[in-house]
């Protein structure tokens, strides 16, 4: 190790942050050859494209879950909005309100 010291800072940087990423990462052992660094990038790109699979499919839940609150919200409006027109007491009211929130929410 003693030869790290005797190349360019921009070697030394490099090198500090491989091992600090396999560090990270639990990886205890690196490629030596061209064959073992060309599985290793294969996987590591097989890897990228999981990842990449499974935030986008949480993006998608994420965003079909604030698509339907949106729609609920506004059926929500909707039957306030007829509560009042209806000219419905207060109480009855929340109560109505209350129970589709707590079947929505049951849901």
């Amino acid at each position: 190790m003693s030869h790290l010291y005797a190349t360019s800072k921009l070697y030394q940087y490099l090198l500090s942050l491989q091992t600090a990423v396999q560090a990270i990462m639990g990886m205890d052992i690196s490629p030596r050859n061209f064959a073992q660094t060309s599985v290793a990038a294969f996987g590591v790109f097989v890897g990228s494209i999981i990842n990449a699979n499974i935030f986008g499919e949480l993006a998608v839940i994420l965003q079909g879950m604030g698509r339907t609150e949106k729609h609920f919200q506004s059926k929500l409006a909707a039957m306030n909005t007829a509560m009042i027109n209806l000219n419905l007491p207060k109480d009855i009211q929340q109560q109505v309100r209350d129970q589709i929130i707590r079947y929505q929410a049951s849901l």
